[in-house]
């Protein structure tokens, strides 16, 4: 589910948007309630070749020792709610924070919000789509995060 936070700070800034997505499962039920990450129609690799730079310097042997080492690469935290479900935050310095394009949110008009708003999806729909899609990310993140998705009983409208 997205949720919007506002902070005021110095600068003021919109903080972050939340997604809750639903945890890695071979349970039938999840599965029909999984949707998978979709790529934006607007979608630009670029957003993220910091990160995709940063996963390609992983040795690959790193996983080979530690197969759940990948969670050490994952740039969200995931915290566990009812019904197999995660409140997923940011984590790193290249997270689900659209760092610095939320800094006119405080002065903005209502429509100027809407392309905010939309931006930051745009960004969060396309982070998770990378990091179950894009060959540039280690087979082991890329196989785990593809087996994840929005949640179908709380996006009944879409994304």
């Amino acid at each position: 589910m997205f949720r919007l936070h506002v902070v005021a700070n110095h600068p003021p800034r919109l903080a972050h948007i939340k997604l809750t997505l639903p945890p890695v499962t071979q349970s039938v039920r999840e599965l029909v309630n999984r949707i998978p990450f979709e790529k934006p129609a607007n979608y630009d690799e670029r957003n993220y070749e910091l990160l995709l730079r940063n996963l390609e310097a992983i040795p690959a042997k790193t996983f080979v020792k530690n197969e759940q080492s990948f969670w050490n690469y994952m740039p969200w935290i995931n915290s566990m709610m009812p019904n197999r479900k995660t409140d997923t935050n940011n984590r790193t310095g290249f997270s689900t924070d659209f760092i610095g394009q939320n800094w006119a949110w405080p002065e903005a008009s209502y429509e100027e919000r809407e392309v905010i708003l939309k931006a930051h999806l745009d960004y969060q729909k396309g982070l998770m789509w990378t990091l179950a899609n894009n060959p540039r990310v280690p087979d082991p993140i890329r196989n785990r995060v593809a087996q994840w998705g929005t949640c179908r009983d709380e996006f009944t409208d879409g994304i």
